[in-house]
């Protein structure tokens, strides 16, 4: 095997920028159809960097970094939008029903915190099963089936009625983002949602 010659050395890389450029990239909503704001920042960090870059028609990054070569040219693609779901219906109970957008499993979004993209504000909420008290339910909160028909949003917001969620500014195709819950461990272990393309 043979050693790399001292022209090929690797950079150092700058930890505490990749952390802090991950931890700001996650912050950032980006369900699939929502990605304007995750575009804009990836942009400035590009320009941060001097590397050169041009936004599409479509919103798409496209941005060259040269190397003293020509050849062989290498591409790297990847995507900045996340899952997520989209309100379908405002309940009668005050709750709403979701639709995943991408595909997921309800069960990992049990529980989840969550933001609400209205037309005029961000509203937050926990996406719920629709059966979670024991005391009201016994087993069934461990027997129901798993499914996005067996969740619902509990917004929060002073909501008994769809009338009273509708007065808040929701409506059917709603954009709904669900937290990322990012930790960085002492040990650098990374968990997160939504890591697959914007780590």
């Amino acid at each position: 095997m043979s050693q790399r010659s001292p022209d090929h050395t690797l950079p150092d890389i700058d930890h505490s920028f990749l952390e802090e450029t991950l931890l700001q990239l996650m912050a950032i909503p980006s369900p699939v159809g929502l990605t304007d704001g995750v575009v804009r920042y990836t942009a400035a960090r590009l320009e941060a960097i001097g590397l050169p870059y041009e936004v599409t028609r479509r919103g798409a990054i496209r941005a060259t970094l040269r190397g003293r070569e020509s050849k062989p040219a290498r591409a790297i693609v990847t995507h900045l939008d996340t899952l997520g779901a989209m309100v379908h219906r405002i309940k009668p109970n005050g709750r709403l029903g979701v639709v995943p957008i991408g595909h997921w499993s309800a069960r990992f979004a049990e529980g989840g915190r969550l933001t609400i993209f209205t037309d005029t504000q961000q509203l937050r909420g926990t996406c719920l099963p629709l059966k979670t008290s024991g005391h009201a339910f016994g087993d069934e909160i461990d027997t129901q089936p798993v499914g996005w028909e067996h969740v619902e949003v509990r917004v929060d917001v002073q909501a008994n009625s769809a009338q009273d969620l509708m007065a808040a500014g929701i409506n059917v195709g709603d954009w709904v983002a669900f937290d990322p819950q990012i930790e960085i461990s002492p040990n650098g272990y990374i968990n997160s949602r939504y890591l697959d393309d914007k780590a």
